[in-house]
Protein backbone atom coordinates (compact mmCIF):
# COMPACT_ATOMS: atom_id res chain seq x y z
CA UNK A 1 0.00 0.00 0.00
CA UNK A 2 1.18 3.58 -0.73
CA UNK A 3 3.35 4.99 1.99
CA UNK A 4 3.24 8.28 3.64
CA UNK A 5 5.86 10.07 1.63
CA UNK A 6 5.36 13.89 1.32
CA UNK A 7 8.51 15.18 3.58
CA UNK A 8 7.58 18.91 5.14
CA UNK A 9 9.81 18.60 8.21
CA UNK A 10 13.66 16.64 7.77
CA UNK A 11 16.11 16.39 10.02
CA UNK A 12 19.23 17.77 8.99
CA UNK A 13 22.09 15.18 8.72
CA UNK A 14 25.05 18.05 8.19
CA UNK A 15 27.68 15.57 7.01
CA UNK A 16 27.70 17.87 3.71
CA UNK A 17 30.32 20.20 4.24
CA UNK A 18 32.00 21.04 1.26
CA UNK A 19 34.12 23.75 -0.38
CA UNK A 20 33.68 25.67 -3.45
CA UNK A 21 35.18 25.99 -6.93
CA UNK A 22 38.61 27.50 -5.61
CA UNK A 23 38.75 24.76 -3.37
CA UNK A 24 38.06 21.62 -5.41
CA UNK A 25 42.04 21.00 -5.94
CA UNK A 26 42.52 20.18 -2.46
CA UNK A 27 41.10 18.75 0.41
CA UNK A 28 40.20 22.08 2.31
CA UNK A 29 36.64 22.26 2.66
CA UNK A 30 35.25 26.38 3.57
CA UNK A 31 32.76 24.79 5.59
CA UNK A 32 35.00 22.90 8.01
CA UNK A 33 35.63 19.45 7.46
CA UNK A 34 39.22 18.21 6.05
CA UNK A 35 40.87 15.11 5.32
CA UNK A 36 43.90 13.41 7.64
CA UNK A 37 46.64 11.84 7.09
CA UNK A 38 45.25 8.59 7.93
CA UNK A 39 41.24 9.17 7.67
CA UNK A 40 40.00 10.65 3.99
CA UNK A 41 37.13 12.16 3.45
CA UNK A 42 35.05 10.80 0.43
CA UNK A 43 32.73 13.22 -1.49
CA UNK A 44 30.31 13.30 -4.49
CA UNK A 45 31.99 15.37 -6.47
CA UNK A 46 29.74 17.95 -8.73
CA UNK A 47 32.74 20.07 -10.16
CA UNK A 48 31.61 23.34 -8.01
CA UNK A 49 30.03 21.56 -4.97
CA UNK A 50 30.91 18.50 -2.98
CA UNK A 51 28.85 16.75 -1.43
CA UNK A 52 30.32 14.41 2.08
CA UNK A 53 29.67 10.57 1.65
CA UNK A 54 31.86 9.49 4.49
CA UNK A 55 35.46 8.74 5.52
CA UNK A 56 38.04 6.26 3.90
CA UNK A 57 40.57 4.20 6.55
CA UNK A 58 43.65 4.15 4.33
CA UNK A 59 45.34 2.31 7.38
CA UNK A 60 42.71 -0.68 7.26
CA UNK A 61 41.83 -0.58 3.71
CA UNK A 62 38.17 0.32 3.86
CA UNK A 63 35.33 2.85 4.16
CA UNK A 64 33.98 3.78 7.83
CA UNK A 65 31.82 6.03 9.59
CA UNK A 66 32.90 8.37 13.14
CA UNK A 67 30.19 6.51 15.24
CA UNK A 68 29.93 6.87 19.42
CA UNK A 69 31.20 3.97 21.00
CA UNK A 70 29.47 2.32 24.69
CA UNK A 71 32.99 3.30 26.33
CA UNK A 72 32.12 7.46 26.13
CA UNK A 73 35.04 8.13 23.10
CA UNK A 74 34.43 7.59 19.43
CA UNK A 75 35.70 5.88 16.92
CA UNK A 76 35.78 5.68 12.57
CA UNK A 77 34.51 2.38 12.52
CA UNK A 78 33.34 0.17 9.28
CA UNK A 79 30.59 1.32 7.27
CA UNK A 80 28.99 -1.63 6.24
CA UNK A 81 27.97 -4.07 9.43
CA UNK A 82 25.16 -6.63 10.88
CA UNK A 83 24.21 -7.30 14.23
CA UNK A 84 24.67 -10.70 15.47
CA UNK A 85 22.06 -12.90 17.52
CA UNK A 86 22.91 -16.23 19.64
CA UNK A 87 22.50 -19.34 18.69
CA UNK A 88 21.53 -21.08 21.96
CA UNK A 89 18.47 -20.83 24.64
CA UNK A 90 20.88 -19.52 27.45
CA UNK A 91 22.06 -16.70 24.60
CA UNK A 92 25.74 -17.27 25.46
CA UNK A 93 27.03 -18.67 21.59
CA UNK A 94 27.05 -15.28 19.45
CA UNK A 95 26.48 -15.62 15.69
CA UNK A 96 26.15 -13.85 12.65
CA UNK A 97 22.94 -13.26 11.56
CA UNK A 98 22.37 -12.20 7.87
CA UNK A 99 18.99 -11.92 5.82
CA UNK A 100 19.15 -13.56 2.59
CA UNK A 101 17.34 -11.64 -0.19
CA UNK A 102 16.45 -13.67 -3.11
CA UNK A 103 18.49 -13.34 -6.49
CA UNK A 104 20.50 -11.05 -4.67
CA UNK A 105 24.56 -11.09 -5.94
CA UNK A 106 26.01 -8.74 -3.03
CA UNK A 107 28.53 -10.81 -0.49
CA UNK A 108 27.53 -10.44 3.17
CA UNK A 109 29.02 -7.79 4.99
CA UNK A 110 32.47 -7.92 6.36
CA UNK A 111 31.77 -7.52 10.23
CA UNK A 112 29.24 -7.84 12.94
CA UNK A 113 28.54 -4.89 15.54
CA UNK A 114 27.28 -6.05 18.79
CA UNK A 115 25.42 -2.99 20.74
CA UNK A 116 24.84 -2.58 24.41
CA UNK A 117 21.45 -0.93 25.77
CA UNK A 118 22.87 2.31 28.07
CA UNK A 119 20.19 4.78 29.46
CA UNK A 120 18.04 5.32 26.89
CA UNK A 121 19.95 4.40 23.86
CA UNK A 122 21.90 1.43 22.20
CA UNK A 123 25.25 1.59 21.56
CA UNK A 124 27.60 -0.24 19.51
CA UNK A 125 29.94 -2.11 22.04
CA UNK A 126 32.27 -4.91 20.21
CA UNK A 127 32.87 -5.46 16.46
CA UNK A 128 33.67 -8.61 14.95
CA UNK A 129 34.97 -9.92 11.10
CA UNK A 130 32.68 -12.58 9.79
CA UNK A 131 34.07 -15.84 10.01
CA UNK A 132 32.78 -19.45 8.47
CA UNK A 133 29.11 -20.04 7.53
CA UNK A 134 27.34 -22.42 9.36
CA UNK A 135 24.36 -24.74 8.96
CA UNK A 136 21.64 -23.47 11.52
CA UNK A 137 17.88 -23.16 11.08
CA UNK A 138 16.60 -21.02 14.36
CA UNK A 139 18.06 -18.48 16.63
CA UNK A 140 17.67 -16.47 19.86
CA UNK A 141 18.33 -12.41 20.84
CA UNK A 142 18.93 -11.44 23.97
CA UNK A 143 16.53 -8.48 25.92
CA UNK A 144 17.33 -5.47 27.53
CA UNK A 145 17.11 -7.30 30.58
CA UNK A 146 19.33 -10.03 30.26
CA UNK A 147 17.12 -12.88 29.37
CA UNK A 148 16.80 -14.92 26.45
CA UNK A 149 13.99 -14.87 23.77
CA UNK A 150 13.69 -17.58 20.92
CA UNK A 151 13.51 -19.37 19.13
CA UNK A 152 12.82 -17.83 15.70
CA UNK A 153 12.95 -19.74 12.26
CA UNK A 154 16.12 -18.51 10.52
CA UNK A 155 15.12 -20.46 7.44
CA UNK A 156 15.33 -17.12 5.13
CA UNK A 157 18.59 -15.81 6.87
CA UNK A 158 22.10 -17.01 6.50
CA UNK A 159 24.22 -17.37 10.21
CA UNK A 160 28.44 -17.16 10.19
CA UNK A 161 30.67 -17.42 12.41
CA UNK A 162 32.05 -14.52 14.49
CA UNK A 163 36.07 -13.99 13.98
CA UNK A 164 37.99 -12.74 16.65
CA UNK A 165 36.78 -8.97 18.49
CA UNK A 166 38.43 -6.59 16.46
CA UNK A 167 40.13 -4.35 19.47
CA UNK A 168 38.64 -0.76 19.39
CA UNK A 169 42.60 0.72 19.33
CA UNK A 170 42.48 -1.11 16.07
CA UNK A 171 40.11 1.74 14.80
CA UNK A 172 40.97 5.52 14.85
CA UNK A 173 39.73 7.48 17.25
CA UNK A 174 37.33 10.76 16.11
CA UNK A 175 36.43 12.93 19.21
CA UNK A 176 34.29 15.25 19.43
CA UNK A 177 35.50 18.68 20.29
CA UNK A 178 33.64 21.18 21.70
CA UNK A 179 32.74 24.50 19.54
CA UNK A 180 34.28 27.75 19.61
CA UNK A 181 31.20 29.36 20.20
CA UNK A 182 30.35 33.21 18.66
CA UNK A 183 26.74 32.96 19.86
CA UNK A 184 23.97 30.26 21.01
CA UNK A 185 25.06 27.67 18.71
CA UNK A 186 28.15 25.84 17.70
CA UNK A 187 28.36 23.10 15.42
CA UNK A 188 30.65 19.84 16.96
CA UNK A 189 32.90 17.85 14.89
CA UNK A 190 34.60 14.83 15.04
CA UNK A 191 38.23 15.28 14.89
CA UNK A 192 41.43 12.52 14.79
CA UNK A 193 44.80 13.45 15.78
CA UNK A 194 45.78 12.91 12.23
CA UNK A 195 43.61 15.82 11.42
CA UNK A 196 40.46 14.76 10.37
CA UNK A 197 37.29 16.73 10.68
CA UNK A 198 34.25 15.78 10.46
CA UNK A 199 30.79 17.42 10.87
CA UNK A 200 29.13 15.03 13.24
CA UNK A 201 25.29 16.32 12.15
CA UNK A 202 24.80 18.82 15.59
CA UNK A 203 25.06 21.64 17.17
CA UNK A 204 25.82 22.82 20.73
CA UNK A 205 23.22 24.88 21.88
CA UNK A 206 24.88 26.80 24.86
CA UNK A 207 21.26 28.19 26.39
CA UNK A 208 20.58 24.98 26.93
CA UNK A 209 23.21 23.56 27.55
CA UNK A 210 22.92 19.92 25.43
CA UNK A 211 23.26 19.12 21.58
CA UNK A 212 20.62 19.68 18.82
CA UNK A 213 19.64 19.22 15.56
CA UNK A 214 18.57 21.48 12.93
CA UNK A 215 15.26 20.71 11.43
CA UNK A 216 13.75 22.44 8.71
CA UNK A 217 10.55 22.68 5.86
CA UNK A 218 11.86 21.49 2.14
CA UNK A 219 12.15 25.07 0.68
CA UNK A 220 11.91 27.01 3.80
CA UNK A 221 13.91 29.90 4.67
CA UNK A 222 14.65 28.86 8.37
CA UNK A 223 15.99 26.14 10.73
CA UNK A 224 15.29 25.14 14.74
CA UNK A 225 17.45 23.51 16.39
CA UNK A 226 15.58 20.76 18.04
CA UNK A 227 17.57 19.23 21.70
CA UNK A 228 17.67 15.09 21.93
CA UNK A 229 16.18 13.32 24.66
CA UNK A 230 12.62 15.33 24.65
CA UNK A 231 9.40 14.17 26.74
CA UNK A 232 6.32 13.77 24.93
CA UNK A 233 2.89 16.10 25.71
CA UNK A 234 0.21 13.97 25.11
CA UNK A 235 -1.33 12.91 28.69
CA UNK A 236 -3.06 14.89 30.95
CA UNK A 237 -3.32 15.56 34.84
CA UNK A 238 -7.75 16.36 35.03
CA UNK A 239 -10.30 13.92 33.88
CA UNK A 240 -11.39 16.90 31.67
CA UNK A 241 -8.37 16.73 29.52
CA UNK A 242 -7.40 20.62 29.69
CA UNK A 243 -4.10 20.10 32.28
CA UNK A 244 -1.03 18.33 29.50
CA UNK A 245 2.20 17.17 31.47
CA UNK A 246 4.97 15.37 30.14
CA UNK A 247 5.65 11.94 30.13
CA UNK A 248 9.19 10.48 29.59
CA UNK A 249 10.96 6.95 29.58
CA UNK A 250 11.64 5.83 33.32
CA UNK A 251 15.27 4.45 32.13
CA UNK A 252 16.37 7.85 29.83
CA UNK A 253 17.81 10.75 31.76
CA UNK A 254 15.63 13.52 33.13
CA UNK A 255 14.80 15.39 29.98
CA UNK A 256 15.05 19.26 29.70
CA UNK A 257 12.10 19.98 27.57
CA UNK A 258 8.80 18.34 26.58
CA UNK A 259 7.33 18.48 22.59
CA UNK A 260 3.76 19.51 22.32
CA UNK A 261 3.14 17.95 18.74
CA UNK A 262 0.18 19.74 16.14
CA UNK A 263 -2.46 18.34 15.63
CA UNK A 264 -2.06 17.87 11.91
CA UNK A 265 1.52 16.85 10.42
CA UNK A 266 2.03 20.07 9.09
CA UNK A 267 1.90 21.87 12.04
CA UNK A 268 5.16 23.29 13.82
CA UNK A 269 5.91 21.22 17.16
CA UNK A 270 6.08 23.29 20.47
CA UNK A 271 8.79 22.63 23.32
CA UNK A 272 8.37 23.84 26.80
CA UNK A 273 10.36 23.55 29.71
CA UNK A 274 10.00 20.12 32.27
CA UNK A 275 10.08 21.46 36.04
CA UNK A 276 8.91 18.84 38.90
CA UNK A 277 8.73 14.67 38.49
CA UNK A 278 5.16 13.96 39.35
CA UNK A 279 4.53 10.63 41.73
CA UNK A 280 2.78 7.63 40.49
CA UNK A 281 -1.31 8.35 39.36
CA UNK A 282 -3.94 8.31 37.37
CA UNK A 283 -3.79 10.51 34.56
CA UNK A 284 -5.98 10.63 31.73
CA UNK A 285 -5.38 10.56 27.62
CA UNK A 286 -7.67 11.84 25.54
CA UNK A 287 -9.86 10.22 22.36
CA UNK A 288 -11.61 12.12 19.91
CA UNK A 289 -14.15 14.10 22.47
CA UNK A 290 -14.20 11.26 25.26
CA UNK A 291 -11.12 11.75 28.07
CA UNK A 292 -10.58 8.46 29.97
CA UNK A 293 -8.63 7.63 32.91
CA UNK A 294 -5.24 5.43 32.86
CA UNK A 295 -2.93 3.95 35.54
CA UNK A 296 0.28 4.96 36.26
CA UNK A 297 2.49 2.97 33.69
CA UNK A 298 6.05 1.83 35.58
CA UNK A 299 8.21 2.35 32.53
CA UNK A 300 7.34 6.04 32.21
CA UNK A 301 7.60 8.99 34.33
CA UNK A 302 5.47 12.08 34.46
CA UNK A 303 6.66 15.86 34.77
CA UNK A 304 4.78 18.94 35.12
CA UNK A 305 5.90 21.48 32.62
CA UNK A 306 6.48 25.29 32.68
CA UNK A 307 6.75 28.16 30.19
CA UNK A 308 7.49 27.64 26.22
CA UNK A 309 11.27 27.89 25.21
CA UNK A 310 12.31 29.44 22.13
CA UNK A 311 14.78 27.20 20.35
CA UNK A 312 17.84 28.61 18.84
CA UNK A 313 16.97 29.79 14.90
CA UNK A 314 18.83 29.55 11.98
CA UNK A 315 18.67 31.55 8.71
CA UNK A 316 18.45 29.15 5.55
CA UNK A 317 19.82 30.56 2.24
CA UNK A 318 20.94 28.68 -1.46
CA UNK A 319 24.41 30.24 -2.94
CA UNK A 320 23.80 32.18 -6.05
CA UNK A 321 26.63 31.17 -8.13
CA UNK A 322 26.37 30.35 -11.18
CA UNK A 323 27.00 26.79 -11.60
CA UNK A 324 24.08 24.50 -11.17
CA UNK A 325 24.62 22.45 -8.12
CA UNK A 326 24.86 25.23 -5.38
CA UNK A 327 24.88 24.74 -2.07
CA UNK A 328 22.38 25.36 0.72
CA UNK A 329 23.64 27.04 4.37
CA UNK A 330 22.28 27.40 7.80
CA UNK A 331 23.76 30.98 9.72
CA UNK A 332 22.99 32.77 12.37
CA UNK A 333 23.62 36.79 12.56
CA UNK A 334 27.02 35.67 15.18
CA UNK A 335 28.71 33.60 12.44
CA UNK A 336 27.98 30.32 12.43
CA UNK A 337 28.13 28.90 8.78
CA UNK A 338 26.81 25.22 8.03
CA UNK A 339 25.74 22.97 5.42
CA UNK A 340 22.94 20.96 4.91
CA UNK A 341 22.37 17.88 3.54
CA UNK A 342 20.38 18.84 0.56
CA UNK A 343 21.50 20.87 -2.68
CA UNK A 344 19.90 23.17 -5.01
CA UNK A 345 19.52 22.68 -8.75
CA UNK A 346 19.40 26.17 -10.51
CA UNK A 347 18.39 24.37 -13.71
CA UNK A 348 15.28 22.40 -12.21
CA UNK A 349 14.81 25.06 -9.75
CA UNK A 350 14.38 22.61 -7.35
CA UNK A 351 16.10 21.26 -3.80
CA UNK A 352 17.70 17.89 -4.51
CA UNK A 353 19.42 15.20 -2.48
CA UNK A 354 22.25 13.04 -3.59
CA UNK A 355 21.49 9.25 -3.92
CA UNK A 356 24.00 6.49 -5.64
CA UNK A 357 23.16 4.09 -8.67
CA UNK A 358 24.52 0.97 -9.71
CA UNK A 359 27.21 2.41 -11.52
CA UNK A 360 28.74 4.13 -8.72
CA UNK A 361 27.66 7.59 -9.52
CA UNK A 362 25.29 9.70 -8.20
CA UNK A 363 22.56 11.87 -9.37
CA UNK A 364 20.94 14.66 -7.42
CA UNK A 365 17.49 13.44 -7.34
CA UNK A 366 14.60 16.14 -6.87
CA UNK A 367 14.35 16.44 -3.10
CA UNK A 368 10.34 17.63 -2.81
CA UNK A 369 9.01 14.34 -3.82
CA UNK A 370 6.62 11.21 -3.64
CA UNK A 371 6.88 7.88 -4.31
CA UNK A 372 4.46 6.46 -7.06
CA UNK A 373 3.55 2.51 -6.88
CA UNK A 374 1.41 0.44 -9.22
CA UNK A 375 -2.29 0.27 -8.40
CA UNK A 376 -5.76 -0.94 -9.79
CA UNK A 377 -9.27 0.67 -10.28
CA UNK A 378 -11.45 -2.37 -10.14
CA UNK A 379 -12.19 -5.25 -7.79
CA UNK A 380 -11.24 -7.51 -9.94
CA UNK A 381 -7.83 -5.78 -10.27
CA UNK A 382 -7.39 -5.99 -14.42
CA UNK A 383 -7.17 -2.02 -14.57
CA UNK A 384 -3.52 -1.00 -13.46
CA UNK A 385 -3.05 2.77 -12.56
CA UNK A 386 0.37 4.27 -11.23
CA UNK A 387 -0.68 6.60 -8.46
CA UNK A 388 0.92 8.74 -5.77
CA UNK A 389 -0.64 8.18 -2.44
CA UNK A 390 -0.11 10.99 0.34
CA UNK A 391 -1.68 10.23 3.80
CA UNK A 392 -3.43 13.29 5.93
CA UNK A 393 -5.57 13.25 8.68
CA UNK A 394 -9.28 13.79 7.68
CA UNK A 395 -9.51 16.81 10.25
CA UNK A 396 -6.26 18.50 8.14
CA UNK A 397 -5.70 20.34 4.91
CA UNK A 398 -4.29 17.83 2.03
CA UNK A 399 -0.67 18.79 2.06
CA UNK A 400 1.05 20.57 -0.37
CA UNK A 401 1.55 18.72 -3.68
CA UNK A 402 4.80 17.10 -4.89
CA UNK A 403 6.71 18.50 -8.49
CA UNK A 404 7.87 14.69 -8.92
CA UNK A 405 7.25 11.34 -8.25
CA UNK A 406 9.78 8.23 -7.94
CA UNK A 407 9.81 4.78 -8.18
CA UNK A 408 12.94 2.88 -7.40
CA UNK A 409 14.14 -0.72 -7.39
CA UNK A 410 16.96 -2.62 -6.35
CA UNK A 411 19.78 -3.75 -8.72
CA UNK A 412 20.59 -7.59 -9.32
CA UNK A 413 23.03 -7.24 -6.73
CA UNK A 414 21.14 -5.31 -3.89
CA UNK A 415 23.67 -2.78 -3.14
CA UNK A 416 22.02 0.21 -5.04
CA UNK A 417 18.32 0.98 -5.89
CA UNK A 418 17.48 2.15 -9.46
CA UNK A 419 15.36 5.25 -9.77
CA UNK A 420 12.16 5.88 -12.32
CA UNK A 421 11.40 9.80 -12.09
CA UNK A 422 8.20 11.18 -13.23
CA UNK A 423 6.20 14.58 -13.14
CA UNK A 424 3.76 14.84 -10.75
CA UNK A 425 0.19 14.72 -12.72
CA UNK A 426 -3.12 15.32 -11.76
CA UNK A 427 -5.57 14.38 -8.86
CA UNK A 428 -7.67 10.99 -8.62
CA UNK A 429 -10.99 10.54 -6.81
CA UNK A 430 -12.20 6.93 -7.74
CA UNK A 431 -11.71 3.67 -6.22
CA UNK A 432 -8.66 1.99 -5.44
CA UNK A 433 -7.42 -1.29 -5.18
CA UNK A 434 -3.77 -3.32 -4.35
CA UNK A 435 -3.00 -6.95 -5.54
CA UNK A 436 -1.05 -8.65 -3.25
CA UNK A 437 -0.34 -12.09 -5.15
CA UNK A 438 -3.72 -13.59 -6.31
CA UNK A 439 -5.65 -11.38 -3.74
CA UNK A 440 -6.83 -7.95 -4.54
CA UNK A 441 -8.12 -5.77 -1.57
CA UNK A 442 -9.55 -2.14 -1.16
CA UNK A 443 -8.04 0.04 0.10
CA UNK A 444 -9.79 2.40 2.38
CA UNK A 445 -8.42 5.69 0.64
CA UNK A 446 -10.31 8.58 3.55
CA UNK A 447 -7.07 9.61 4.59
CA UNK A 448 -5.33 9.80 1.39
CA UNK A 449 -4.88 12.70 -1.25
CA UNK A 450 -4.52 10.48 -4.58
CA UNK A 451 -2.18 11.72 -7.55
CA UNK A 452 -1.64 10.50 -10.99
CA UNK A 453 2.01 10.54 -12.88
CA UNK A 454 3.28 12.19 -15.40
CA UNK A 455 5.45 12.19 -17.91
CA UNK A 456 8.97 10.40 -17.13
CA UNK A 457 12.48 12.36 -16.44
CA UNK A 458 15.16 11.03 -18.21
CA UNK A 459 18.00 10.41 -15.83
CA UNK A 460 20.58 12.31 -17.87
CA UNK A 461 18.32 15.36 -17.01
CA UNK A 462 19.44 15.17 -13.78
CA UNK A 463 22.63 16.71 -12.14
CA UNK A 464 25.26 13.58 -11.82
CA UNK A 465 28.30 13.70 -9.40
CA UNK A 466 31.39 11.27 -9.15
CA UNK A 467 32.34 9.58 -5.93
CA UNK A 468 35.84 10.85 -5.31
CA UNK A 469 38.45 9.94 -1.94
CA UNK A 470 40.63 12.78 -1.30
CA UNK A 471 44.51 11.82 -1.66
Amino acid sequence: MGRWSLVVVVVVVIAAAAGCGDNIAGPRFTDGAASGTRLKLRYYDFGSVRQLAGVRDTQRDEDCNPTEWADGKAYCVPSNAYSPVYADATCTQKVGMVFVQPDCTRLPFAYFIDYVHQACEYKPARIYPRGAKLALTEFYRKNDDGSCSGPSDGSELDFYALGPEVPVTDLAETMITQPSMTGRLGELYYESIDGLRYPTGRMHDALLDGACSLFYGLGANLGRCVPFNNASMYKFRDAACTQLLATHSTVCPVPKLAAKYGECPYHRTRYYEVTAKLPPTTVYVQSGMTCSPTAPAPESTNYDVGDEVMLATTSRTTGTGTDRIQPIHFTTPEGLRTRDSMLFDAQLGVECSVRRQADGTALCMPGVYDYFETYYTDPGCANAIELVLVYHRQSCSPPPTSSYAVKYTQTASCDDLSYEVRHAGTEFTGSLYWKNATTCTAINTTNYSMYRVGDVVPLGELAAGALVTDP
